[in-house]
């Protein structure tokens, strides 16, 4: 399996192989493997404070006006504010209701609002991520039928120098994408160009990498004789990444171990004969049955 189609002999992710006269199948992972898991936000169906504040915190219930009023079963994931939220002059406030997500009188880049006092002090929403995200899609209203500049900026969590662009957004056409920077996004600047119309956000939909989840793959695997004779199998296979892996009762699993210290179920039971194989000198527990190898 490769990651870029295009590059396939640089981009290698594991290799599996067959050997059906050995009734046997070899699994070479060559990068680490990681899950991608998506968090949907409709910014116009959450709760939020009432009227503008410096900054607000998102989860997938509501908006939050400080971190210590997010309640303990509910996990932040952004970070809303301005770049400048505390300003002792004309300070640009997050402002969030049913209508969706922008600045003061919750437009973006609409600079006649009681705080900018008619100025052309440019405003710009900061969305900080909790955990780095590898892609980002942002849904917009616009406020007329003409169309919006939207200009982002995307920071790395390392040294990366940002990314910017700019995507001009109608009613009938308001969704851009932030992806494939080749770094992990921190924050997310947005801002207007000048003379274009003026506009809220209404979705974020941002995707997470995670190690540590497990990743479950089958493959269908067709054999064939010289007479043109074939058989079919699957072959299922974990990729652990929690270091606790489990075997399924009555069938034939093959456990091979990292160099990290791991349990190993085989789900005792009957016509479950396992193979554990614990890779190095590592300390690792094994709960198995009486006809495992190990």
């Amino acid at each position: 399996a490769v990651t870029d189609l295009s590059d396939p002999s640089g981009s290698k992710v594991f290799t599996l192989s067959v050997d059906p006269d050995g009734d046997s199948y070899t699994l070479v992972t060559h990068a680490q493997m990681d899950t991608v898991t998506t968090y949907y936000f409709d910014l116009k169906s959450l709760s939020y404070p009432s009227g503008p504040v410096p900054e607000m915190y998102i989860t997938d219930q509501e908006g939050y006006k400080t971190l210590s009023d997010v309640p303990a079963d509910e996990t932040v994931k952004i970070v809303a504010t301005t770049t400048d939220p505390y300003s002792t002059d004309t300070p640009d406030l997050v402002h969030g209701s049913t209508q969706g997500l922008g600045i003061d009188n919750q437009w973006i880049g609409d600079d006649i609002d009681p705080n900018d006092a008619g100025t052309d002090t440019p405003e710009e929403l900061v969305l900080d991520f909790v955990n780095p995200v590898v892609a980002a899609e942002i849904s917009v209203d616009v406020h007329s039928s003409k169309p919006a500049g939207v200009i982002w900026t995307a920071y790395s969590t390392g040294s990366e120098a940002p990314v910017s662009g700019t995507v001009y957004l109608t009613d009938d056409n308001d969704t851009f994408n932030i992806s494939e920077l080749g770094f992990e996004i921190d924050k997310i600047i947005l801002s207007h160009e000048v003379d274009s119309e003026y506009y809220r956000v209404s979705n974020i939909n941002i995707s997470e990498t995670s190690s540590e989840n497990d990743i479950n793959l089958s493959f269908n695997v067709e054999v064939s004789d010289s007479d043109n004779d074939s058989t079919t199998a699957s072959i299922s296979i974990e990729f652990d990444g929690d270091n606790a892996m489990t075997g399924t009762l009555g069938e034939h699993d093959v456990f091979v171990g990292g160099p990290e210290a791991e349990l190993f179920d085989s789900a005792q039971g009957l016509g479950d004969a396992d193979v554990i194989d614990n890779y190095d000198s590592n300390l690792d527990s094994l709960i198995a049955d009486s006809d495992d190898v190990i």
